[in-house]
């Protein structure tokens, strides 16, 4: 009689060949435990995924061991995608055991391991028995923080763990680019310095891989490797808040605006050899105060188009494959020896790497050849060339003849090849289409498993379209288990939908939106949640027209998310997804109901940062007025203080200190009067009054008011904080102004010590400090000490920001004067001049500050040169005067001089 085969007692153990006396003893102790053990050397030559190999054991055995040694990961076809789409979402146990001192969170991912390096056998058969018994939870999936805690609790010093993060692992068969890689290193170790290197070409090339695999095969040279996503700001200084809360350079306390300042600056004082990659770069301005000028290290830019790059960047073109290195990968990829079928692959697919990978891809997963794979795609072509070119039988012979650019030929080819592994993954997994068809719309960085979980349920029971995505290559997993998608494949399936079937699927990606997007931000957990979340969200919400979703759902939507976004620094997509949301809310009928008042007030805020103050006072405005009208003897509520407040605030930046000084004395008053005391509204509230009175010539009332709101600061404990240094700096000021100079140099002092000391170098503070003390100096006739302490500020200044910057130049032409107050003429000329290039190259000829320079110059020059210095300064003002009026500047100037907002009483 046959026994039935007992899955539950098999376990099956698969091992690299050259393991293979391990895995003996393995499979004794597991025998000698009462279990049935299978082996099987892991068969991982070219053309056999790791997929291929676990499913070989997964009718036999519900536990699987794999062997874990150098041997397995150096084999040529072995790579982390492979292994996490292997072992995702399984229901057998998997339990790899390390045998040697392999970097198992490198290659495996987030799996914790069973560590056979140096332990006796003894221990090892306890291990290993109370492992595949289930007593002890090995093999199961943690977070990479997890995993690095205990790694730090069993070495000695946390210095011996390096900072990194690539979310896309090496590619085993990355072919063709050994010569860009070689290039990359030698320029980047040929010196002490910060290097950047700009990695430019069109789409679907590989720069985003070209720049992961340099990291993966250089991590060893570089004590800190990290990878941030720079396609928007917020995304961005997620990332670099991450590495600077990891360096001990950026805490939640601070802005995350500041994240990459933070880091910058950490970078600089560190003697640290650093690895930086940029990936996506859209606008070059969005990563130029995150890059670095100084210290040890090398920066990797991937985008799209050249632009303004600072610090001497070197731009590294990334073109397509050579036929060599294409037909190589081909080969190697699928252990193919069809060379000449290999060549009209490559040359069908314009050898793009995009491209290439996927027709692998479908020739191992599909079981096909590549000269039956060149007829599929050729059929394609050709269907594609004439169902996307309308009317083209209308359009004459001179249409059918034009050549197309090399562009649109590679989106030709590439929308052909993705279309033909899509087709072929829905034809074997109907239910990876609902999944893919969401994955058009999402953000291209890494999703992770768990929303993805939440996005397509089906996923939560069964993990198999993603490993059959993940087999043809449209998607690959991230060190985390997370979801990359390229953003030609998500182009090439949005394409493929009609009308109604995209509805639907922004539909259901806006609940899964409005679902995970959390009200509050503000733990360090909901804040890693929404790191992960809102730039997938804000791609949804790029494609959202008029679906059908409720108008207020949809305004609640951009609200939210805008304002975590302008929170993360990213004022841009803030001001866009708060003016969408005021656009929805003031449709419906009961907007006041809903919340507009907040909302406007949002607007408002982003608006003053973004520097159109007409418009946020005339919001703001409006926001009060409305507050203030509930009735007679309404007592003021917190929020109403923070809208009158910012009111004022504004009011005094956008020229209107009168007004703003009218509010502000209203405003104190009555936080006075309150039972309960805000004591940090009222101290910010009489700062901002006595700048203001400051600014109206009232001095000594400045200097009280500034007194009052230190005495506050310290009172409420906060002595060495960010307001107190702000209040230390207006107290300064205002001395300054009364003529008070010893004591306003004490306080001035104090406060470039504790800023230096608490927010760092260069922070915004810190160089204001300078600027006040030199400012200082010089009212005292210390021309010495005030050409120190503005040559630091312009230094400082120099190297964050560059030479060009107007804040860099604008401290120039202070120590210029500075310079001509001393008698130094000579330097005083010279630095008037490269204010005026400067400041003709980035401001225009035109601008009132150029104008200024040029009069510096010809008072700096003397007497002799006033004639010509005149003229020139004639020339400039005549064509100020002759040019038209940029039409924007001119309704600016309306709104805030001809038509000013009712202030209220």
């Amino acid at each position: 009689m046959t026994v039935p085969h007992d899955r539950t007692r098999t376990v099956f153990v698969s091992y690299a060949a050259q393991d293979a006396p391990t895995a003996s003893w393995v499979m004794r102790r597991l025998k000698a435990g009462g279990y049935d053990a299978e082996a099987d050397v892991v068969p991982l030559r070219p053309g056999r995924d790791f997929c291929s190999c676990l499913d070989l054991a997964q009718p036999r055995a519900e536990t699987l061991i794999i062997l874990v040694s150098k041997n397995l990961v150096n084999s040529w076809a072995f790579g982390r995608n492979d292994w996490i789409a292997g072992v995702v979402g399984r229901p057998e146990r998997v339990i790899p055991v390390r045998l040697d001192d392999t970097d198992s969170l490198y290659h495996l991912g987030p799996y914790e391991t069973i560590d056979f390096h140096e332990l006796s056998e003894e221990r090892r058969s306890q291990i290993l028995l109370a492992a595949v018994s289930g007593k002890q939870a090995f093999g199961d999936r943690s977070s990479f923080v997890d995993l690095l805690a205990k790694r730090q609790r069993r070495h000695a010093s946390p210095a011996s763990l390096k900072p990194w993060n690539v979310p896309l692992g090496p590619k085993q068969f990355f072919t063709g680019r050994n010569d860009l890689l070689a290039a990359l290193y030698r320029e980047a170790a040929a010196g002490p310095t910060v290097l950047t290197h700009q990695l430019i070409g069109m789409g679907g090339v590989g720069k985003t891989r070209l720049a992961a695999e340099f990291a993966h095969r250089h991590r060893n040279d570089y004590d800190l490797v990290w990878w941030v996503r720079a396609s928007a700001p917020s995304s961005m200084n997620e990332d670099l808040a991450r590495l600077g809360k990891l360096l001990g350079a950026w805490t939640p306390a601070d802005h995350w605006r500041d994240a990459g300042t933070k880091v910058r600056e950490w970078l600089e004082s560190s003697q640290q050899r650093f690895l930086l990659v940029f990936d996506d770069v859209a606008d070059p301005s969005l990563v130029m105060s995150a890059l670095p000028t100084r210290g040890t290290g090398h920066i990797l830019i991937t985008t799209r188009q050249s632009g303004k790059w600072p610090h001497g960047a070197r731009e590294m073109p990334v073109d397509v494959l050579s036929m060599e290195a294409a037909v190589e990968f081909l080969l190697a990829r699928t252990a193919s020896n069809d060379v000449e079928a290999a060549r009209r692959v490559a040359t069908a697919v314009g050898r793009l790497a995009l491209a290439l990978e996927q027709a692998a891809a479908y020739v191992l997963a599909s079981g096909t050849n590549f000269r039956d794979y060149s007829k599929f795609l050729s059929s394609r072509l050709r269907r594609n060339r004439w169902t996307r070119e309308p009317n083209r039988l209308g359009e004459g012979r001179s249409r059918l003849l034009r050549k197309r650019s090399a562009l649109d030929e590679a989106q030709l080819l590439l929308t052909a090849v993705c279309e033909l592994s899509i087709d072929a993954v829905v034809e074997s997994d109907p239910y990876s289409r609902e999944l893919l068809d969401c994955l058009a719309f999402v953000d291209s960085t890494p999703l992770s498993l768990n929303l993805a979980e939440k996005l397509e349920p089906l996923l939560r029971f069964s993990k198999g379209s993603l490993r059959t995505l993940a087999r043809y290559s449209l998607v690959e997993f991230s060190a985390d288990e997370s979801l990359v998608i390229h953003p030609l494949v998500q182009r090439v399936i949005s394409e493929r939908m009609n009308g109604e079937r995209r509805s639907n699927v922004i539909n259901h990606l806006l609940t899964w939106v409005s679902s995970q997007m959390p009200m509050n931000s503000e733990s360090w957990e909901v804040r890693e949640h929404c790191a992960r979340l809102v730039p997938h969200a804000l791609a949804v919400l790029d494609h959202v027209q008029d679906f059908g979703k409720p108008r207020l759902e949809l305004a609640t939507l951009f609200h939210r998310i805008g304002r975590y976004t302008y929170a993360r620094g990213d004022t841009r997509s803030a001001l866009g997804l708060l003016q969408r949301s005021v656009a929805l809310r003031l449709q419906e009928e009961q907007a006041e109901a809903h919340g507009i008042p907040e909302l406007l007030n949002d607007l408002s805020i982003v608006l003053a940062d973004e520097g159109d103050l007409a418009q946020a006072v005339q919001l703001s405005a409006e926001i009060v007025q409305s507050r203030l009208g509930r009735g007679p003897g309404v007592e003021l509520e917190a929020d109403d203080i923070r809208l009158i407040s910012n009111l004022a605030t504004m009011l005094a930046d956008s020229g209107r200190p009168t007004d703003a000084d009218r509010i502000f004395n209203v405003l104190v008053d009555q936080l006075s009067d309150m039972r309960d005391v805000d004591w940090d509204s009222l101290a910010s509230t009489l700062h901002n009054w006595a700048t203001v009175a400051e600014e109206l010539g009232r001095a000594e009332e400045a200097v009280a008011t500034h007194r009052r709101v230190l005495e506050i600061r310290r009172r409420l404990g906060a002595g060495s904080d960010q307001n107190v240094v702000v209040s230390l700096l207006g107290l300064a000021s205002a001395l300054g102004g009364l003529g008070e100079l010893d004591e306003a140099r004490e306080f001035a002092s104090q406060a470039f010590e504790t800023a230096e000391r608490v927010l760092g170098e260069y922070h915004a503070c810190t160089l204001v400090a300078l600027d006040l003390l030199s400012g200082i100096a010089f009212q005292g006739r210390s021309l010495t000490d005030a050409f120190m302490y503005g040559e630091r500020a312009f230094a400082r200044r120099r190297d964050v920001l560059g030479e060009e910057n107007p804040a860099t130049v604008d401290a120039l032409h202070n120590l210029a004067i500075i310079a001509w107050q001393a008698k130094e003429r000579r330097h005083a000329e010279a630095m008037v001049e490269q204010v005026i290039q400067a400041r003709e190259k980035t401001l225009g000829p035109q601008h009132p500050k150029t104008i200024e320079a040029v009069r510096d110059l010809a008072r700096v020059r003397g007497p002799a040169s006033w004639l010509s210095e005149l003229r020139r300064t004639h020339r400039i003002l005549q064509d100020v005067t002759d040019a038209p009026e940029d039409e924007q500047s001119r309704l600016t100037r309306l709104r805030l001089f001809h038509e000013p907002t009712a202030v209220v009483e």
